[in-house]
């Protein structure tokens, strides 16, 4: 069967790639994770797809949030709802004014009325307004008993104790009603909603001091290989900085983990497989970078696999980059064997592993991309995913997504990019000029 490539014209009339499924991709996470010809590396016809190897993952390793807890509000920013949150009354509790002016009937407008008070905001007005008066009244103050709108003071001409309208005015006018911003009862936050400040100011707002959110799972961080030094160390030839441990970290912190660091693990299989257990024992799942692959020092995936039931689930994706990830679990906690190639190990963490990571913290994740137009033409391999790490770029007039090169081992490379595009399998060339969906790396990390 031919590969085809999937286009979708966009309302400008230009087109716009997306991934395509078949039967024939469908059935291919069902088969199993040894993918590895012997002396030979991968066989690529056995490589799950991205998408396929997530969902054959958390088939044999079901995962849900740890449970739930209570935090104070000043504590909750950057956790994870863990209830739905309802409105225990109307916001605003009574109508108030959007301007200083003066609140009046606005069936007796136009016309002249008569100023009996000055209101203020902490203080209802008591009496109410009769015909021919108005009261003073400040932005957000609590709208009198017989007044139906505000006039602000610049439209309002005063003079000797009166105040003259001179045009006719709408109930509601400058006025926000009771529960027009929220309706008692509405469902404002749901569960799963990751809390920033927008949240925490309509968690106060509400009253909610306390504020259910998911415990924060705790994931041990490794990274592998004789080459490793630590960060203060000074490089030599044949050695290079553990960058991946922390950039992993980061990663994970910012999806709403907590992390703990462990040693880096040498090149031997039995300190590999001794390294993950104890660190296992002690946290709610792993991610280790390096010794992913069919080297010959390469233990991740034998040290995954004597963890326990069910092993390695993944051992190879059709990816670029990427394709030595491993995904893997025992005792019900997730193991994420990540590559040691940096830009590698963040970009399939991201695109691969923060479902996982979500299914942990009970976010619930949206997969958002910004459209623009490729700056260059791309060709790629079929039957291939390709996470394309993009700048963006001014040309002609116009912001468009320049590719950068596929460089894994580069460290810097996510640091250059704004985001990536996602190529399906069934893309082998994009054109110059075609809009592409761009996800930003700042909205994961």
């Amino acid at each position: 069967m031919p590969r085809r490539r999937s286009e979708r014209r966009t309302r400008s009339g230009s087109r716009r790639i997306r991934a395509m499924s078949s039967m024939k991709n469908e059935r291919r996470f069902m088969r199993g994770a040894n993918a590895l010809l012997p002396g030979r590396g991968f066989e690529t016809q056995l490589l799950h797809a991205p998408q396929q190897a997530v969902i054959a993952f958390l088939s044999a390793v079901p995962l849900r949030p740890l449970g739930a807890e209570e935090v104070d509000i000043d504590d909750a920013s950057g956790r994870f709802l863990a209830g739905d949150i309802t409105a225990r009354e109307d916001v605003p509790l009574v109508a108030r004014s959007t301007m200083d002016g003066f609140a009046i009937a606005s069936a007796q407008t136009p016309g002249t009325f008569r100023v009996v008070g000055v209101a203020r905001i902490s203080k209802p007005w008591p009496e109410r307004l009769v015909t021919g008066e108005a009261l003073q009244v400040p932005t957000g103050g609590v709208i009198p008993h017989g007044g139906d709108c505000v006039v602000p003071i610049e439209d309002s001409n005063a003079k000797d104790g009166t105040i003259t309208v001179d045009r006719a005015l709408l109930p509601r006018d400058c006025i926000a009603a009771a529960g027009e911003d929220i309706a008692a009862g509405t469902l404002v936050l749901p569960a799963g909603r990751r809390v920033g400040a927008p949240e925490i100011s309509v968690l106060a707002t509400l009253g909610y001091a306390r504020v259910p959110v998911f415990q924060q799972p705790l994931f041990g961080v490794l990274s592998g290989g004789d080459e490793l030094i630590e960060v203060r160390e000074s490089v030599t030839p044949g050695k290079v900085r553990d960058s991946n441990r922390y950039a992993v970290a980061a990663a994970l912190r910012a999806m709403g983990a907590r992390v703990r660091h462990f040693p880096i693990v040498r090149d031997d299989e039995r300190e590999c497989a001794r390294a993950l257990r104890d660190a296992l024992e002690q946290c709610d799942a792993l991610a280790m970078s390096g010794g992913s692959s069919v080297g010959q020092l390469d233990f991740t995936p034998r040290a995954i696999a004597s963890l326990g039931s069910p092993g390695v689930v993944v051992h190879g994706l059709r990816v670029k980059p990427g394709k030595p990830t491993v995904l893997g679990g025992a005792g019900g906690k997730p193991v994420l064997g990540l590559p040691g190639n940096p830009a590698s190990a963040l970009m399939i963490l991201l695109a691969v592993g923060a479902p996982i990571v979500a299914a942990l913290t009970g976010a619930r994740r949206r997969e958002s991309e910004v459209a623009f137009p490729l700056g260059a033409p791309v060709d790629k391999r079929a039957g291939w995913t390709w996470f394309l790490p993009v700048t963006l770029q001014e040309a002609d007039g116009r912001c468009v997504a320049m590719p950068l090169p596929m460089r894994s081992s580069w460290s810097s490379l996510l640091a250059r990019s704004a985001g990536f595009i996602v190529l399906g399998e069934d893309i082998e060339h994009v054109d110059a000029g075609t809009e592409v969906g761009v996800r930003f790396f700042r909205e994961a990390y």
